[in-house]
């Protein structure tokens, strides 16, 4: 199956209409002779089904089971929150966009940034199955002690050391998660 080209972000504004204080997209009418990203023309029948359908409903607005707002543009699963970066900033991003308050369903554009892989991993809430209240503290029962690790930008773990407290453990954690450059809202509590 061919992967189908994403419009260029310029064509968004004809495709999209955004309102920035809900983050909230909306499918624009289509109407005839409007190009496709692969070049072709829309038609009179391609324009009227698509606009009694779809024109002035919520676009990319189906939720998937992670809380991300997804939906087709000429047959290509895309996300709104990415479409919306690409709407605000006039060129699609180069890696990712982060939600950074957390709530993949907030597309507000204040709420979006443009991240590598590595920024949106320091910029995750607490697993659910967290025990210590903080990521990267975990109790080690052989030992008795509270252990605080960190991962680095090249991906592997360090070790912050053994702390006879939880809060010395957590305190290690917190300064490192600042010296490794995780975004403030790391580690928040999981949404759901």
């Amino acid at each position: 199956m061919a992967v189908h080209p994403l419009p260029e972000a310029a064509m968004l504004r004809q495709l999209f209409e955004y309102e920035p204080k809900t983050g909230t997209l909306v499918w624009r009418p289509r109407h005839q002779g409007m190009a496709k990203p692969d070049g072709s023309l829309i038609t009179h029948r391609e324009a009227g089904i698509f606009n009694t359908r779809f024109a002035g409903t919520p676009a990319l607005a189906v939720v998937q089971p992670n809380g991300m707002m997804t939906g087709s543009l000429f047959s290509r699963k895309i996300f709104a929150h990415v479409v919306i970066w690409a709407l605000h900033n006039k060129c699609w991003p180069e890696h990712e966009v982060d939600h950074i308050d957390g709530d993949c369903q907030n597309n507000r554009i204040e709420n979006l940034r443009a991240v590598t892989p590595s920024e949106n991993q320091r910029n995750r809430s607490r697993p659910k199955n967290n025990t210590s209240g903080c990521v990267g503290v975990s109790w080690h029962t052989r030992d008795k002690v509270w252990r605080a690790y960190i991962g680095s930008e090249k991906g592997n773990t360090i070790s912050l050391g053994s702390f006879g407290s939880k809060f010395e453990a957590i305190t290690a954690r917190k300064k490192a998660e600042a010296q490794y450059g995780y975004h403030p809202n790391h580690g928040r509590a999981a949404n759901g």
